[in-house]
């Protein structure tokens, strides 16, 4: 069952909880960390996926290897799975089309998540829209001179096709895994600290984050998220252990149209860019699951998107909407605080 309350009303319940959290600094990401732990911890940064990475480890865990491998994780997915790079394999697969393309490990994975949460949301993800951000210029390469209901006709996650190790583009359609394969990175990355003993560390990339353990004992990492009309100031913290969170949101991509300003958040139906919600907030146990389903959500009518989220074990959700509602999923009523 959801919680449904105004933005005052939630604010002052949440008040009683959160207590006297304050901000300690803010990042170029939407989910954010903003309570610093008693232990000693060790930042370290760096870009890729389009998006500054910040990994949080504890001084006593902290070694230059494992932030190397960690920060590797995500260069190889970015190499592999990005649309912006003409030499990736992804870009490879979307020229080829209509043809069985042998798979490698992650653009196998990805693409079968794809089409699991393309055919769970009813196309609400869509990784097929690729051709739509092109033309509204998120991704380069956009044709102009072709409708964007011309484009419609080649948005269609069904077309892309998997059998064993091979994936195959049918019907002209091309994919992006950009709501998706952030998450992916940030899953792997994490699962080389955990492969390397690593038993407490924060890592966050643009909006998706994996919490791995509790810095201290009696505390959990204290994240936030950005608030969709401040975005130098928080709207929420949750407090996460072992879990993944990832947000979706107006406020992270635009791009001007003689038409007005448009959003990389595209609703694969209409191939026009979602207007009724600010942000979407998913926690789950993995961040390609909480990449998808916030990408999702934020596309879905959202009674429908709710009910999902309600439906599926481990996964949670907190949606602030256009008209200035805020909804939050039974089960994070009681962690989320507003800011």
């Amino acid at each position: 069952m959801e919680t449904h309350m105004n933005r005052r009303r939630f604010l002052a319940s949440a008040s009683l909880s959160l207590g006297g959290a304050t901000l300690v600094g803010l990042t170029p990401g939407w989910t954010l960390a903003s309570r610093k732990p008693a232990a000693r911890t060790i930042q370290r940064s760096t870009w890729t996926m389009g998006t500054l990475i910040n990994l949080t480890l504890l001084e006593a865990d902290y070694q230059p290897a494992l932030v190397d491998d960690a920060f590797a994780a995500l260069y190889n997915i970015d190499r592999t799975l990005s649309a912006h790079q003409g030499s990736s394999e992804l870009s490879r697969l979307n020229r080829e089309g209509g043809i069985w393309h042998e798979a490698g490990a992650s653009l196998l994975r990805v693409s079968r998540t794809a089409r699991h949460y393309g055919e769970l949301t009813e196309g609400a993800l869509d990784v097929t829209v690729l051709p739509i951000l092109r033309a509204y210029g998120f991704i380069p390469g956009g044709d102009n001179s072709v409708s964007i209901d011309a484009m419609r006709e080649r948005i269609d996650y069904t077309q892309l096709r998997l059998s064993h190790d091979r994936v195959r583009l049918d019907g002209g359609v091309t994919v992006d895994f950009g709501g998706i394969a952030k998450g992916y990175a940030v899953d792997e990355s994490a699962r080389s600290l955990r492969m390397a003993g690593v038993g407490s560390a924060l890592l966050e990339a643009g909006g998706d984050l994996v919490a791995i353990g509790r810095p201290e004992p009696n505390q959990r990492w204290r994240i936030g998220i950005r608030d969709p009309n401040r975005p130098d100031a928080l709207y929420a913290t949750l407090d996460i252990e072992d879990e993944a969170v990832a947000t979706s949101g107006l406020y992270a991509q635009t791009r001007p149209t003689p038409n007005g300003t448009v959003t990389h958040l595209i609703n694969p139906k209409t191939g026009l860019p979602v207007r009724h919600i600010l942000s979407s907030t998913i926690v789950a146990k993995t961040a390609m699951a909480a990449d998808a389903l916030a990408t999702a959500t934020a596309v879905m009518e959202s009674r429908r998107g709710r009910a999902l989220i309600e439906s599926l074990p481990d996964t949670e959700g907190a949606w602030i909407y256009a008209d200035g509602s805020v909804y939050v999923t039974s089960g994070l009523a009681g962690r989320i605080a507003l800011a």
